[in-house]
């Protein structure tokens, strides 16, 4: 007798014709899909975590612009405790998002130790600074990883570093994170890690202002009262100060008369001299003024009338450039002292130029202690 054996259960056609799928079929096509998802999740997390990042770069790069602007439009500069609303002023984002990012993450702001100027906030005054210094900022931004505590920060809040702590942080490269000293206890990724440095030293400018007249001249810095340019003697530098970029400088004569306007916009020098001002290359200190006596000499013959007896053949005008032509000449020749080397022959007598001089002197001239050994062929 043979057993008895059930019929195949047969799939049931659909209504549209079509043949419904079998819990096997299904379980397949779940874990093609879970293997799919797991080879692309990781690529697809990454993704928004490198769109997350530049985003956060383009926001501290905003927020830089925005303390920047408002260095250069106020002629202050901020500290840790005023930094979120001078960027906020100038970067048109509320405070809100500049004291958080958009993880959820407070952004810090920290500066270096013995700052130059040393009170901050810095607000300019008329008399300007000393040269700046140790005047860096930087806004730290963190995207994952611990926040920042007592254990893995230096200040966790914000504020002044020691010049190591704050180097650490500004020495770090482009997708690294900080690994010295407390830093070095915080356990995010550098990819995690942004930090935009700001600074400021670069907007200040050097004003010097010389003074080679007896009466002090005066000047004025953004409209403000005037200051008057003493006459030192000895380096005669009356007025030597940094001021921001953009400062309105006003230059007076004795009088307190303005004679020109200018926008401080680099390193400038200025010279006040027979009442009026002119500019001066950069960085003079010295009170010598025999190149200007020249030129004074030399304005004064040129403008000397024509005497109606002169001997014709010659103009003021040639002899001035005949007499700077010698001068120009002769600069370049004692620039080059000394001016005829040995060329490695012991005897004098027979180095080429020695001959040369020998042969053009006069019987009674011979080469002397400036033509000869002592001199030229020194």
């Amino acid at each position: 007798m043979k057993p008895y054996l059930e019929p195949p259960v047969e799939t049931q056609p659909r209504a549209d014709g079509r043949r419904a799928a079998t819990l096997v079929e299904m379980i397949a096509v779940v874990a093609i899909l879970a293997i799919l998802a797991a080879a692309l999740l990781p690529r697809l997390i990454k993704r928004i975590d490198t769109a997350t990042r530049a985003q956060e770069a383009a926001h501290l790069a905003a927020i830089r612009d925005g303390l920047l602007l408002k260095v250069l439009r106020t002629a202050t500069i901020p500290d840790y405790t005023t930094w979120q609303a001078a960027a906020a002023d100038w970067s048109r984002l509320p405070v809100s998002q500049i004291a958080t990012n958009g993880r959820r993450y407070a952004r810090l702001y920290f500066r270096q130790t013995g700052p130059t100027p040393a009170s901050l906030p810095y607000a300019q005054t008329n008399t300007g600074t000393t040269k700046p210094g140790n005047l860096r900022g930087i806004v730290v931004s963190t995207l994952a990883g611990d926040r920042f505590n007592a254990a893995n920060c230096p200040a966790p809040a914000g504020g002044v570093l020691s010049d190591s702590d704050f180097n650490t942080l500004w020495n770090t490269p482009e997708g690294g994170r900080p690994t010295a000293g407390l830093w070095a206890n915080w356990n995010g990724l550098g990819e995690d890690f942004l930090a935009q440095r700001i600074e400021y030293a670069p907007l200040f400018h050097h004003l010097i202002l010389v003074n080679r007249d007896t009466n002090s001249p005066w000047f004025t810095i953004n409209g403000s009262s005037e200051i008057a340019v003493p006459n030192n003697p000895g380096n005669n530098l009356g007025w030597d100060s940094y001021y921001l970029d953009s400062a309105i400088v006003a230059l007076c004569d004795t009088n307190k008369t303005v004679e020109t306007r200018l926008v401080l916009t680099r390193d400038l020098s200025f010279v006040f001299e027979k009442g009026y001002w002119r500019v001066e290359i950069m960085g003079l200190r010295t009170g010598n003024s025999a190149a200007d006596d020249f030129a004074d000499k030399a304005g004064s013959f040129l403008a000397a009338p024509w005497v109606s007896t002169a001997a014709k053949g010659a103009d003021q005008q040639s002899a001035v450039v005949c007499m700077y032509s010698f001068m120009y000449t002769y600069t370049l020749w004692a620039n080059q002292w000394p001016h005829f080397p040995s060329h490695g022959i012991s005897s004098q007598v027979q180095v080429p130029e020695y001959l040369m001089l020998d042969a053009v002197a006069a019987p009674n001239k011979p080469l002397d202690s400036v033509t000869g050994a002592g001199g030229l062929l020194k």
